[in-house]
């Protein structure tokens, strides 16, 4: 895996490690965000796109969490594991807001990758079937197509 697919899957990464830390310190800042951007340096390849992921989900953290909400059964946000919830939260802002950018099955795809590397056993499954919801919801015209390898 080389090239945009990868530094990609590292932005992601790299961005639920600030969104959980943002949780877990109840300080939705951006500024805070770029403090900690700075202390672990990541490669400015891995930063451009994580800063911008960042930035869109604590500028939209009631709309994504209220949608997050609505796609989720019987999980109230505050239920959901940190981890969990940091993931679901990138994903939502680029099902949400990078409709032209990040295809559905693009965003839910990265965001299952993520959260078998970092949530529990469940979380894979657990973020697939939230993102199901919230994708059919934010995109129902797209509709959820395999994967297919490039030609």
């Amino acid at each position: 895996m080389g090239g945009k697919m990868g530094s990609r899957r590292q932005s992601r990464e790299a961005a639920v490690q600030i969104l959980y830390m943002c949780d877990f310190l109840s300080l939705w800042s951006f500024d805070k965000a770029l403090e900690t951007f700075n202390h672990f340096e990541f490669h400015p390849q891995i930063r451009g796109y994580a800063e911008a992921l960042c930035h869109g989900v604590i500028e939209n953290i009631e709309k994504i969490d209220s949608q997050i909400t609505c796609s989720s059964d019987h999980w109230s946000i505050n239920r959901m594991s940190r981890v969990d919830r940091a993931i679901l939260r990138m994903a939502a802002f680029e099902l949400m807001f990078l409709v032209d950018e990040v295809p559905k099955s693009v965003a839910i795809n990265e965001a299952i990758e993520v959260a078998k590397r970092f949530g529990a056993d469940e979380s894979s499954n657990f973020v697939n079937g939230v993102l199901d919801r919230l994708g059919a919801l934010v995109r129902p015209a797209e509709q959820k197509v395999p994967l297919r390898a490039a030609s």
